[in-house]
């Protein structure tokens, strides 16, 4: 075993993405123009293309903090699409209310040209928090050693 965990990238929500709302029972591309990392420029517009060449098993992670407050058994769900379909998801349960902060992890096999987009389903029209650190709402991911 050897090699690099590239390609290899972190995008976030910058401050000048701004919140992001969330509709209420719809599914929505996250949008994060941040960028911390990006060893094969394989990131745009949100989206993260499997350069040519690096198909792969990969590791995703993708984290958001909610500004506005939840009641108590409200939910949100995160989503991972693959090629605009979605491909795994994460429901996250409110247990009171105030701001909170979730993340949802997965391993993917992708071919080269396969994107990777970032979405969330709210219960409540909320708000999803941006700042300049990349520690609010953000997606990593790497190419796994296999």
């Amino acid at each position: 075993i050897g090699g690099a965990n590239t390609p290899a990238f972190l995008i976030y929500k910058s401050a000048s993405d701004g919140s992001q709302n969330l509709t209420d029972g719809s599914y929505v591309q996250i949008v994060m123009t941040g960028e911390k990392f990006d060893t094969d420029n394989a990131c745009a517009s949100s989206t993260f293309t499997v350069p040519s060449g690096k198909a792969g098993k990969y590791f995703f992670t993708t984290h958001a903090t909610f500004q506005n407050s939840h009641a108590a058994d409200q939910s949100t769900f995160f989503a991972i699409y693959k090629n605009g379909s979605q491909v795994s998801y994460k429901q996250n349960y409110f247990v009171n209310a105030g701001v909170h902060t979730f993340e949802h992890s997965v391993i993917l096999d992708l071919s080269a040209a396969d994107t990777i987009k970032f979405y969330i389903k709210d219960d409540t029209a909320t708000n999803v928090k941006e700042d300049n650190g990349a520690t609010f709402t953000y997606m990593m991911g790497f190419k796994l050693i296999t």
